[in-house]
């Protein structure tokens, strides 16, 4: 598309400049790609980061449960859950959890996760982990 043209090429014009892509333009370009579905794209700049806020770990879980990367999403959010002292799931995080078990058919791991999302994150689902819910039951 044409947003993910212009995207690529101020990446790419940062990169020349030798500019370190971190923080916010960091995290923007992971999720630019994500959406756009540039996975490859988008783990360059996601493994390239430093610091990785919840949101960047979203934009990628979420970037793949989306695009059919559904054991990918999975992997990704254990290795997040890996590092609980540097960053902690969200309930945006579970959202992609549970659209990469709906889409894989994952009914047993789909339950599971919402039910850690509850009792070991202390996240309240939203209509939106309802819906996904629903979605992972009906497939």
């Amino acid at each position: 598309t044409g947003a993910l043209e212009m995207g690529r090429k101020i990446h790419e014009s940062l990169k020349a400049k030798e500019y370190k892509v971190e923080g916010f333009l960091g995290n923007a370009l992971v999720d630019m790609y994500a959406k756009c579905g540039n996975l490859n794209w988008a783990w360059e700049v996601f493994n390239e980061l430093k610091m990785k806020p919840v949101s960047c770990w979203n934009a990628m879980i979420v970037g793949l449960a989306v695009n059919g990367y559904c054991a990918e999403a999975l992997q990704l959010f254990s290795t997040m859950e890996l590092r609980l002292d540097e960053v902690r799931p969200n309930r945006v995080t579970f959202i992609g959890v549970l659209i990469a078990c709906s889409r894989k058919g994952l009914v047993e791991e789909g339950r599971s996760f919402f039910r850690r999302m509850i009792e070991v994150y202390h996240i309240t689902p939203d209509i939106k982990h309802y819906g996904c819910m629903v979605d992972l039951f009906s497939r």
